[in-house]
Order: structure tokens, then sequence, then C-alpha cells
């Protein structure tokens, strides 16, 4: 079942850009994988729903406001429908087991190809579909691949099982799936997967503060450790940089996310339409997408304002449902080796404010592997207390 699975998630993200199968065979192969199961009632079945109407609503103003078709906007807002995979996983039933088996392996083998690309690009040699301009770049690339939340899924799932089980292979999943995360080199992100990893310590060992303090010198030493390998010493002071000469900092009034802010906010709508439904998604071939593409070269994004931007081109109801289903997850009860789930969403939800995390290409396939393993998790609590009451 885990090879079944894993084989799934990597045709649907097309082997990591690295074949091109059309997103219409793919998601009509899902679908038909679990088209059987679409009513089933699970506690992320109603904020999904809305999530495809939050979509499908951005349709109507790009078709009467931005000139683009309802199928060029399909193709662009694809992304989203990959969650679909949701009701195909349980169509199969896959055990939480096999689901976490799923989640450790697909970690190590994103990580692993993650991290050879990155050092291949050092040698002038792509395997991935990556930016032009990424061999220039050296050591200072920034590229991302298909569906790379898996990676702040595996460390938060293996963080989880270590602190538990004590099992020294997590320690090594830790480290391979933070790699990729230190190599990107977004601030937002590294701090915030430090600020959860300490949240995940305080849950996990409520009451036991000694061995919260002891871990967190561990982690200390360990990110000391981790500074000496230097690659990771650069990274580290590429983002300190940044920081110190406060040209790429909120306090700059000239930063180009304030600047994009400014710019969507007040001259991006076309209808007060938009600011209910959101603009819609431009396809790269229209001439909304074109008009996006010339916006871009001036370096102002919708996508450095995270979950945010996507309410200016998806709709706040979108974006309503994807908080409605991250924060779900939080609040489903779960034995405490499973509680990386609803950690993993209150990081994605914070670093996602100046990026993209949340929904980066490929994710939503692993937003669906997620939330099954959320749903079972809860279901295993629950079972043996319906058992005992009986």
């Amino acid at each position: 079942m885990v090879f079944k699975i894993l084989s799934i998630i990597l045709i649907s993200i097309n082997f990591f850009g690295i074949t091109n199968i059309p997103n219409t065979i793919l998601l009509l192969i899902l679908l038909l994988i679990g088209y059987t199961k679409l009513k089933t009632k699970t506690p992320f079945t109603v904020p999904i729903y809305l999530m495809f109407i939050g979509i499908i609503l951005s349709f109507i103003p790009a078709f009467f406001f931005r000139n683009q078709t309802i199928l060029e906007t399909f193709k662009a807002s694809v992304n989203f429908f990959y969650i679909i995979f949701f009701f195909s996983l349980i169509k199969m039933q896959p055990s939480l087991k096999q689901t976490e088996k799923t989640i450790k392996y697909f970690a190590i083998i994103a990580s692993i190809i993650y991290i050879t690309q990155f050092f291949l690009l050092q040698k002038d040699i792509i395997f991935l579909p990556l930016p032009e301009n990424s061999i220039e770049q050296g050591e200072n690339v920034r590229f991302r691949i298909l569906a790379s939340g898996i990676f702040s899924l595996g460390y938060f799932y293996a963080l989880n099982k270590y602190l538990i089980l004590k099992k020294k292979e997590f320690l090594l999943i830790m480290f391979l799936c933070f790699t990729p995360i230190l190599l990107q080199a977004f601030r937002t992100m590294i701090v915030f997967i430090f600020l959860l990893t300490i949240i995940m310590l305080f849950v996990v060992y409520s009451n036991n503060k000694l061995q919260i303090l002891k871990y967190i010198i561990i982690a200390f030493l360990l990110c000391i450790l981790i500074m000496q390998i230097p690659i990771f010493a650069d990274k580290l002071t590429y983002m300190l940089e940044k920081q110190s000469t406060g040209e790429e900092t909120f306090s700059n009034h000239d930063y180009i996310r304030w600047i994009s802010f400014k710019y969507y906010t007040t001259d991006y709508f076309k209808s007060s339409w938009e600011y209910i439904f959101g603009s819609g998604s431009a396809y790269v071939d229209s001439n909304f997408g074109k008009q996006e593409y010339a916006t871009a070269q001036n370096g102002i994004f919708w996508v450095d304002w995270g979950i945010i931007g996507a309410i200016w081109i998806v709709g706040p109801i979108t974006v309503f449902s994807l908080l409605w289903f991250a924060i779900k997850t939080s609040f489903l009860r779960k034995n405490k080796t499973n509680i990386y789930i609803g950690i993993w969403y209150i990081y994605l939800i914070f670093s996602s404010i100046t990026t993209i995390e949340f929904l980066r290409p490929g994710n939503f396939i692993i937003h669906a592997l997620a939330l099954y393993t959320a749903y079972k998790a809860n279901q295993e609590y629950i079972k043996p207390q319906k058992t005992h009451n009986l």
C-alpha cells in the first residue's frame, strides 16, 4: 500500500516535474480512484468543498473583468484541485501506520532529490525543471521543487516521533528534511521552524521542564555544529546580511513587498466583485497572464504576501477554507505521537505570511496526505474510547 500511495504522489507531481503528463489526466486519475467517496463525512469534507466553491467563484471575475476563459483559469488554478487526493485515500483506506510511512519515505526521497540537485548545480548539471539563471547563481541559488511542503512535514513528523520513541533514525530524517529548508534560505521559514520546534517540546513534555531545557540546549549545540559546515554557514550569513542591511525588511518603506502590497490593494482590482471572489489565477498564455508577467518583471508578485496575497487572487472564501481545515487539525483529538500534523499547519500558516509555502505547486497533494493522516489519527484515538464505553 505504501508503494502504491508513493507512486500515485510521484506521478501526480510528474516526478518533481521531470515528466510532463497533463494535469487534466492526473486529476482524472485521482477522481476515478476516489469519486465514490466524495460524500464521505469527515472533519475536512466541508472545508475542502468550500475551497472548491471559492476557487470556482474566482473564475467569474477572471472571465468578465480579465478576459480570461473559464478553461484558462481552471488550468491556472489546477494546483488547488489536487486536494481531491484526500478522497482517493479514503477509497484506498491505508492505515495510519501506512500513511506515516508514506510521509517518511516521501520526505526522504524529496530531500535527497533536492540536495542532489543543489550540489549538481555547482557542476552545471540540471535534471529538474529550474529557472534558466539557476546555474549562474551557484551556491546562492534558491530554487523550489514541486511538493516542497514535504520537507517541513517530514521534519515535524521526525521530531515528534523522536521525542516520543527516542529512535535515532528520526534525528537523521530531521536533518535530511531541514537541509533543503536551510538551503532555500527563507528567513521566515527558518524562524518558525525553530519556534514550532520549541512549541512541540512544550506540548510533548508539558510536565517535564528539565527535559525541555535539555533538548533546547542540545538543539543549540547542534545548530552551532551544523553552522561549521561551509555551505550552511554561507546560507546563514546570507540571511543575516539581508536582515542587517535593512533593505529587505519591513522597516524599509521601499521594500518590494510594501510596493507589491500597495499595488495589489490600490491599483490591481478592476471591480468590487474581485474583493469578494478574487481576480482569478492568471494563465500564462492569456492576456491576463501576460499582464501579470509584465508586472512580475518589475519585481511585483502577489506570492510575496503568501496567504494574504492569495485573498487577492482566489478570494477570501478560498483562503478561509484553507485556514479552516488547517486549524481543524489542531483541535482533533489524537495521541501525542501524532501532534505533528497540527504543529505543521501552524508552521505553514505563520511562515506563509511572506512566502507561498502553503499554496506552493504540488503541496495540495501533501495537504491531502496530511489531512487523511490527521483523520486516521483521530479515528484511532476515539476507537478505544468507544470500545470502552460499550
